[in-house]
């Protein structure tokens, strides 16, 4: 990561017409290698951002929603843009007060550094977990 990184930050979806700001430091930084999110992902993980609901702004856009079911059981609200599908971020009615930011999103992406990886027992094989990362087999306890 980064030691230039300047808040606040700015994202958006594929077509643009999406857009946000993200105005406060991020709580946490997460990969997570389960089933569902290496189908949305079509990739091995997704790289979420955790941070206070206070410090992410929609700019412009709409966004669309479902609510889908986690490998964890919990249910999880998913916000996509309604044009082009990009996910821009999900929470959880348990979870009001936080926003879980898709990395991959954000116009600069040097802020990226997962500090833990979550829902390995699904990972896939050939990826290698870089050493020293915090990890966890499946959903890890609200405070770690």
């Amino acid at each position: 990561m980064s030691d230039d990184i300047q808040y606040p930050l700015h994202g958006s979806c594929n077509c643009g017409r999406v857009t946000y700001q993200v105005s406060e430091p991020f709580i946490r930084q997460v990969a997570c290698h389960c089933t569902d999110c290496q189908k949305h992902t079509q990739s091995a993980f997704s790289l979420v951002g955790i941070l206070p609901r206070s410090g992410f702004r929609l700019l412009s856009g709409d966004l669309a929603s479902w609510r889908k079911t986690g490998d964890s059981g919990n249910p999880v609200d998913c916000y996509f843009c309604p044009v082009c599908g990009n996910r821009i971020y999900h929470d959880s009615p348990e979870g009001a007060d936080s926003v879980r930011l898709k990395l991959g999103t954000l116009d600069d992406t040097r802020v990226i550094n997962p500090q833990v990886h979550i829902w390995t027992r699904s990972k896939q094989a050939w990826y290698q977990i870089p050493a020293g990362v915090k990890t966890y087999e499946t959903q890890p306890p609200a405070k770690s």
